[in-house]
């Protein structure tokens, strides 16, 4: 029934000024027990009716226990034709109790929350949200997407409740919407659970994988990985692929916390740890292949780490006696590592080696390959008179041998241990150009040897 039918049936030639006509008119359409009575009304409302307040209070009378239907048609008529006035009577009635929004409800509705411009439509939008299961994910989706359209403060205790958490495409719309540190959003997402929202999880992971985004990987550095889950090799490279020398300190705390949920026996990807380890040096990578046992499939990486860190017993097991593995390693090692293991004692002079560090360390090049980023270190190594040194110290085979037969022989105690009357490091690695019979500078003073290895561990 339409406003001009009901005026014709109810109040045929009214008198001129008397609002009580209007007012007949309004309790005829309200008494209508189907929901077109109630439309008839928020069309007239749309259109600003001259009798818009009388319709507001009519409307706002409505019970949600009784009059569900015409509640829920209103909805319907807002989500079609947005209009403030309507907007502030549902925000009032809410929706009917005991009854879930169909999603497509759900959709259109909180679409309105878009027009952030439009505060009744916004808070209509929030009281909607109250009907939402918490557990309806794909609702819960739509709600936290509406969210991170308007960011709008009302509809933050709806998305607070302890059981309401988004699905993946709401996890997704919270993470794309963090941009700076203690954002809502990041609160927000830190109420999923490893145990009960792994694909959530998963989800915030993969898009972390993207891009580097300190503020998301912060988050999911508190959250992990959820435990029941592998870990799927293309997203363990791609998170172990952000740790590159300088990334920001939340996003290495992200690649720590993925890399030990990796299984340690996947030896494809203990390559990919040992390699994120190499290019950044990080020290809680390097903690963790010692505290988990991660051993690398690629044996160049296995000596590179047992190089750096010291343990020649673990080198001395790769059998290296022709010296192959260590001369990949000086191929391939990043510029900073070469630098740390200038400072390693040797095994020819451990037993009596005395650590200087004030004593200048050489500039070690990098290979032909591109050189990692950081800062370069300044050689003052001095050189002898008439000496020439330059570039990376060359590795003849028959010297390579000669370390690790050294190595092998301090890793096993019943080997005699040679003779340290002569500096065996001397001997190996000493490049100078005077001479055919090796260095001959003093090797009392360390400094004063133009070979660059010795210029960091020889002592003798």
């Amino acid at each position: 029934m339409t406003l001009d039918e009901a005026r014709e049936r109810r109040l045929q030639d009214p008198p001129e000024g008397d609002d009580s006509h209007e007012r007949k008119l309004i309790d005829v359409l309200m008494a209508t027990p189907d929901p077109a009575g109630v439309l008839t009304l928020a069309e007239a409302l749309a259109q600003k009716h001259p009798s818009s307040a009388e319709i507001i209070q009519a409307l706002a009378g409505l019970s949600p226990e009784t009059d569900a239907d015409k509640i829920e048609a209103l909805w319907g008529a807002l989500a079609d034709r947005p209009d403030v006035a309507l907007a502030g009577v549902l925000a009032k009635l809410g929706w009917p109790a005991r009854r879930p929004p169909p999603l497509e409800t759900v959709r259109r509705v909180l679409v309105l929350t878009n027009l952030r411009y439009r505060v009744n439509l916004v808070r209509a939008g929030a009281a909607f949200a109250g009907a939402i299961p918490p557990d309806d994910l794909a609702a819960n989706d739509r709600l936290y997407l509406a969210w991170t359209r308007c960011q709008w403060s009302e509809l933050i205790p709806r998305l607070s409740e302890p059981d309401r958490r988004p699905g993946p495409a709401g996890a997704i719309s919270l993470a794309r919407a963090l941009r700076r540190p203690g954002h809502p959003a990041g609160k927000l997402l830190l109420q999923l659970s490893p145990t009960r929202d792994g694909a959530q999880i998963e989800a915030l992971w993969r898009e972390l994988a993207d891009g580097h985004r300190p503020q998301l990987a912060s988050v999911l550095a508190d959250l992990g990985w959820p435990a029941p889950r592998p870990v799927p090799t293309a997203l363990a490279h791609a998170i172990l692929d952000l740790a590159v020398m300088y990334a920001a300190t939340d996003v290495m705390r992200a690649v720590v916390v993925l890399a030990r949920a990796i299984r340690p026996d996947d030896a494809l990807l203990n390559d990919a740890i040992f390699a994120a380890w190499a290019r950044c040096e990080s020290r809680a990578l390097e903690r963790l292949i010692a505290t988990q046992g991660r051993h690398a499939a690629t044996p160049a990486l296995e000596a590179l780490y047992t190089l750096i860190t010291g343990d020649l017993t673990r080198l001395a097991l790769l059998q290296d006696e022709d010296g192959t593995l260590l001369a990949q390693v000086f191929a391939v090692a990043p510029e900073p590592l070469l630098s740390r293991m200038s400072r390693i004692p040797t095994p020819c002079c451990a037993s009596s080696m005395r650590f200087e560090p004030s004593l200048p360390m050489p500039s070690l090049p990098m290979p032909s390959r591109q050189r990692q980023p950081g800062p370069r270190v300044r050689s003052t190594h001095r050189k002898a008179a008439g000496a020439s040194c330059r570039g990376r110290p060359e590795s003849p085979p028959e010297a390579v041998t000669a370390v690790s037969s050294e190595i092998a022989s301090a890793a096993d105690p019943s080997s005699d241990h040679p003779s340290r009357s002569t500096c065996g490091m001397a001997r190996s690695w000493c490049s100078c150009r005077r001479g055919s019979s090796g260095c001959r500078s003093n090797h009392a003073d360390p400094v004063g040897c133009c070979c660059p290895r010795i210029g960091s561990a020889c002592t003798q």
